[in-house]
């Protein structure tokens, strides 16, 4: 009895070995295929993180390089000089050339600078900058164009219920 239960359990192994690498072989490309695009989008990213790093310190080197500069008008200069890649690089640029320009003197240029780079300093949100405070014929809030003013209703973070859903933000008075 000992000799048939061998034989059929050597007969199950093998009929369940047939199963495995035709299940394989008809499958097994899905594996292959899971495996090369989580190895390829995890090397994706890193290499689009070394890409954002490598331009930071790129730009890094530069702001130093343009502080390093003896005269406050060539500072300025230097970093009117500088491309930036993203909008808030551009902004942290407009804020260092507007202070050289300020100390030098050239508050007019200064004022010009910041007015430039506002719009991604002082926005709610992501969407476009904010309304100029009593012009009715400039964009309105959130609309391209318009800009920042300190008289402008800030917006307040929104309420919680006591259903625990949130109530719409509401809005000082200037």
């Amino acid at each position: 009895m000992s000799d048939t239960d061998s034989f059929i359990d050597e007969v199950n192994e093998e009929v369940r070995r047939d199963r495995f690498y035709f299940m394989l072989k008809r499958y097994g490309w899905i594996a292959v295929l899971a495996v090369i695009l989580l190895v390829g989008g995890a090397a994706w990213n890193e290499y689009q993180k070394a890409q954002a790093r490598a331009e930071a310190e790129t730009l890094g080197d530069a702001m130093f390089a343009a502080l390093s500069a003896e005269d406050t008008a060539a500072r300025a200069a230097a970093f009117e000089k500088i491309e930036a890649t993203n909008p808030r690089a551009g902004a942290m640029l407009g804020l260092l050339t507007a202070a050289e320009q300020a100390q030098a003197g050239e508050t007019d240029a200064a004022v010009a600078t910041l007015r430039l780079h506002a719009y991604v300093l002082f926005q709610p949100s992501q969407g476009a900058p904010l309304k100029a405070s009593g012009d009715s014929t400039s964009p309105g809030y959130g609309e391209p164009g318009a800009e920042w003013s300190p008289s402008m209703p800030q917006p307040q973070p929104p309420l919680k219920s006591r259903s625990g859903g949130s109530v719409p933000a509401t809005y000082d008075s200037p």
